[in-house]
């Protein structure tokens, strides 16, 4: 019984590339493999694959069923034997990290805040707080522009002294809102801060 085949491929230019089939039943191609159409794996894939176009706007499509699904996901896991599930995404599409960890969200200035669109989450190294765009501006959200202090005290309210992108009082509010800032401030050329009528806005 023999125990090793080996199909020699002639390619056009006269390199031979070899698949060799053990006898276990694996096969290992000498050079890279193309598949055109579908590939169905039987078993878990163990080494590492690198998948991706060769074009500047190539997208990678990552697909959990090829029929109606209806409670499949996706899954993102490491260590051991994948023992751990950091992301998933479920099929009503939402996120979740589900481990004790924490995400790194992007982080930047203030200068280095990206065009906005609604939703958009970072942190904001020139302020030192957690930062959202709501549609129309960046602005704090929980956990960002409150009280510091040294070691456990929470007693200094800070905020920059220039500002330099335009901002709405009360924007994505409903309803008037007032506003403090501590100055002096200064409102830097090309940005505006426009006071609602019914709103205020104190620099004390």
């Amino acid at each position: 019984m023999s125990t090793l085949k080996t199909i020699n491929v002639i390619h056009p230019s006269g390199t031979t590339n070899n698949i060799v089939n053990d006898n276990l039943g694996n096969v290992a191609v000498g050079n890279n493999l193309t598949v055109v159409g579908t590939a169905t794996f039987g078993s878990t894939v163990t080494a590492p694959v690198v998948v991706g176009g060769t074009s500047s706007s190539s997208t990678l499509t990552l697909q959990s069923t090829s029929g109606v699904g209806t409670s499949d996901a996706i899954a993102l896991k490491v260590g051991n034997a994948g023992a751990t599930t950091a992301l998933s995404v479920a099929t009503t599409g939402i996120v979740s990290f589900p481990t004790t960890g924490a995400v790194i969200l992007p982080a930047g200035t203030t200068v280095q805040e990206p065009t906005g669109q609604a939703g958009m989450l970072r942190f904001n190294t020139t302020s030192s707080s957690f930062e959202g765009y709501n549609g129309s501006a960046w602005g704090s959200i929980g956990g960002g522009g409150g009280a510091t202090g040294g070691g456990g005290d929470q007693a200094f309210w800070e905020n920059q002294t220039i500002i330099n992108s335009s901002f709405t009082i009360g924007t994505g509010k409903v309803g008037d809102w007032n506003a403090g800032t501590f100055g002096p401030i200064t409102v830097a050329a090309g940005a505006t801060i426009t006071v609602p009528a019914g709103s205020t806005w104190s620099i004390v």
